[in-house]
Order: structure tokens, then C-alpha cells, then sequence
């Protein structure tokens, strides 16, 4: 059965970049930016770069982490429904996934059970203790922060972690 977490409605695609096959390796993110700032720059969208690659390399790293090979990326540029512009990073592992729904849900509890500010500000003025549970998915609030909406597809025998980010040509 596959699981799709906020896919968001169609997107006219009208560029595709080619499918890029990661090393499952510490490599992974570099090839991720690379492939990223050198597509980005032939659609003339260079400004997206940062924003992009910061998320890519999260990704990449997510799926060495917690997947399994072979890793693949590609990149998308979607028009949506009020004709905005968009990259859409897909990341792709064999591995068993996640949902994305309960990571957000996880982060607000936490969050609340730690009387913290949800999302990132949390993270970012936590001082962990020695006795601290571990706080997962912190990367994704990374994801979070810099996109602008992401989210999960599984497709046995595969897993896809997607982020959409705004463009100006």
C-alpha cells in the first residue's frame, strides 16, 4: 500500500532534470549541491540555489541515514495553480520511510511537553542535558523552514521525500 503525506495538488511540470544518481557515501550531499547549483544555473534560477541545496543536502543525508541504496535525485520545475514557479526536489531510497504527518506531530508535542515554541525556534535555543531524550527529525525542520512544503511518498520498493521552493526567474 503506498502512503502519500501533503502531496500537493497537480503541477504542470515543464522541465525535468535528468535523474541523478547519488553515492552512498559521505559524497552524497556534495553531489546533491553540485547537481542542484549546476541545474539551477542552466534554468537561469541560480537565486534558488541556497535555499535548495541547504534542503537537498538534508534530504540526501536523511536517506543515507535511515534508507537504503540505490539513492537517487532529480529536479522538477512545476508551475502551480496561481501560475507561481516552483523546484520541486525529489529524493528517492529503498528504504522503509516515514510520515511525514506524524515527524510534524512529533515536533509539536515535544514542543508543548517541554513548554518550547514549536518549529525551529525551539530547536534552535535548545541547550541539550545529559539526560535529554533524543529529539528526532531536527534536520526536517530544516526542511521545514527553507521550503515551502515537502513531504513523503511510498511506493514499495521505494521512498520519495519531496520539497517544493518558490522561484524567480
Amino acid at each position: 500500500m503506498s502512503e502519500v503525506s501533503a502531496w500537493q495538488p497537480y503541477r504542470r511540470c515543464h522541465a525535468e532534470s535528468q535523474l541523478w544518481s547519488l553515492p552512498a557515501g559521505a559524497s552524497a550531499a556534495r553531489t546533491v549541491h553540485a547537481c542542484l547549483s549546476g541545474q539551477l544555473a542552466r534554468w537561469q534560477l541560480a537565486a534558488a540555489a541556497p535555499r535548495l541545496t541547504a534542503v537537498g543536502g538534508e534530504l540526501a543525508g536523511n536517506a543515507l541515514r535511515h534508507g537504503r541504496p540505490p539513492f537517487w535525485a532529480n529536479l522538477h520545475l512545476l508551475t502551480g495553480p496561481d501560475g507561481e514557479e516552483l523546484a520541486r526536489l525529489v529524493v528517492v531510497d529503498c528504504g522503509p520511510g516515514f510520515d511525514a504527518d506524524a515527524v510534524r506531530a512529533g515536533w509539536s508535542a515535544g514542543a508543548a511537553r517541554r513548554g518550547e515554541p514549536e518549529g525551529l525556534s525551539g530547536w534552535l535555543g535548545w541547550s541539550p542535558q545529559a539526560d535529554d531524550p533524543p529529539r528526532p527529525g531536527g534536520g526536517l525542520l530544516l526542511v521545514e523552514a527553507l521550503s515551502d512544503a515537502w513531504g513523503t511518498i511510498r511506493l514499495p520498493p521505494v521512498h520519495l521525500v519531496w520539497a517544493d521552493v518558490a522561484v524567480v526567474g
